[in-house]
């Protein structure tokens, strides 16, 4: 298998309340994004999924490294999803908090306060804030694996 079609990898992961998502996705020269490994766990998945995707993950690094040790990986938050999921969830629980209290006053003012504190703080320990780095397949590699370990 070649790799030389490949000018970029990018690595995404963040951690919710709730969920983690972490994706590898290789950016081919054609522009299309193809998506190589990807996971997303609700209350977390099992056990032998988080394996499977960070030993495929790996494995897809090391395999592009040999061919291609001059590529370079971007690894860090995707900051446009996470910040527009944060957001309709916090207009959606809002709506809900409207719907039921059923006219702005200020019970629905402070729980709207409060709901957007609540998804503030998840959007900030998620990880979406952390600044994008440039680094080796190896070193990406070695990333995932003490992300694995978590």
């Amino acid at each position: 298998m070649s790799f030389a079609g490949i000018p970029r990898i990018r690595i995404s992961e963040r951690v919710g309340a709730r969920t983690r998502v972490s994706a590898v996705y290789l950016k081919p020269r054609d522009g299309e994004m193809a998506m190589c490994c990807w996971q997303k766990s609700a209350l977390g998945a099992s056990d032998a999924d988080k394996k499977i995707y960070y030993d495929a993950a790996m494995a897809a690094l090391q395999a592009i490294a040999e061919q291609r040790p001059d590529l370079k990986a971007t690894f860090g938050p995707d900051r446009p999803s996470a910040l527009i999921g944060a957001a309709l969830g916090a207009i959606f629980f809002i709506g809900a908090t409207y719907l039921g209290i059923g006219e702005i006053n200020t019970i629905f003012w402070i729980a709207a306060a409060l709901i957007s504190a609540v998804y503030a703080y998840s959007a900030a320990r998620s990880g979406v804030f952390k600044p994008t780095r440039t680094l080796t397949l190896l070193e990406a590699r070695n990333e995932l694996a003490a992300n694995a370990a978590r």
